[in-house]
């Protein structure tokens, strides 16, 4: 496959309405809430549209690599992916690689990417967009080497995402983050950070949790800063100070609008390229998935994915044309 062009696709994308897709690798991860329900649903859609599944089946995401190295330029209209942050994250690396615009089938848990495009939920009505909806570029993050879409976290979010088990979430689905978090919260420690960013930013400070944010939502509709969109270019880092949990309660709704200078237990700012140090070694999480440890470089690669979006995007992680 050849190499993705933002540049072309983003020219391509002013130019209309593409025609419908018709040869379709989709990608399907059968442990994502709510994916192996909804697939007799997305096949009937597909049908109905005309679409030709390449392959023949629904792919595993770690088969999604093999099948495009198998195959020529033009074989394939769309890869759609059916399933969460963690689905799309598995075959980031390959689609970055991919020449083929990106149709997400948003049915997992958190679906943090899909809300920020504003796509719906609803399998027909994903799948329509998927194969119809126009192509804009987004950004992809880089932790360490590893791409991530929406968020990367160190002190509490690895917490949340060691508790967040596919047993809690399929049992409490969207409701399962702030039983983990709540269970997080009470074993965790504050930490010490070295935080130093591309634009300057030099900070040593006690930490409860950092988040560096390529994408808007995270944590199944936190916003990690009301002004980040995926496709601005630049990553968005938060840190929330040590505090007790009343009074992070308090500065919730702060928090999860993305509000946080209003928050007094915070700090945050924008660059292209953060380095993170911590006096012991800690995770680092993004997308669901455990991805890395510090010391921890984070880096923005501009318009690195293609992907489909509805033709009057509603998500406010976009930029507006």
């Amino acid at each position: 496959m050849q190499d993705f062009d933002p540049v072309a696709a983003d020219a391509a994308a002013g130019q209309g309405d593409p025609p419908p897709a018709r040869r379709c690798v989709l990608v399907l991860n059968p442990h994502s809430r709510s994916a192996a329900e909804a697939r007799p649903a997305v096949m009937r859609a597909l049908e109905a549209r005309g679409a030709e599944l390449v392959g023949g089946e629904p792919q595993l995401p770690q088969a999604l690599d093999g099948l495009l190295a198998e195959l020529g330029a033009g074989d394939v209209d769309r890869v759609l992916v059916a399933g969460g942050d963690g689905t799309l994250n598995c075959v980031l690396r390959t689609l970055m690689r991919a020449s083929v615009p990106v149709g997400i089938l948003p049915l997992g848990t958190a679906n943090d990417l899909a809300r920020g495009l504003g796509l719906p939920s609803d399998p027909e009505a994903a799948v329509e967009i998927a194969l119809t909806g126009p192509v804009r570029p987004i950004d992809v993050a880089l932790v360490n080497g590893a791409p991530y879409v929406n968020v990367a976290t160190i002190g509490l979010g690895p917490a949340v995402t060691a508790r967040l088990t596919s047993e809690l979430k399929a049992r409490l689905g969207f409701l399962g983050y702030p039983r983990a978090l709540i269970s997080a919260y009470r074993d965790s420690a504050p930490f010490h950070a070295d935080i130093t960013g591309s634009g300057g930013q030099a900070i040593r400070l006690s930490c409860l949790h950092i988040a560096i944010g390529n994408g808007r939502h995270y944590g199944g509709g936190a916003v990690v800063r009301d002004v980040a969109r995926v496709d601005d270019g630049l990553l968005h880092l938060i840190v929330l100070k040590p505090t007790p949990f009343w009074r992070l309660l308090l500065q919730a709704p702060l928090v999860l609008l993305g509000l946080h200078r209003a928050a007094p237990d915070s700090v945050d700012f924008d660059a292209a390229e953060f380095s993170i140090k911590t006096r012991r070694t800690r995770q680092v999480s993004a997308d669901g998935e455990i991805l890395a440890e510090t010391p921890a470089d984070f880096k923005v690669l501009p318009g690195a994915l293609s992907v489909v979006v509805p033709p009057e995007p509603t998500g406010a992680g976009l930029s507006p044309r």
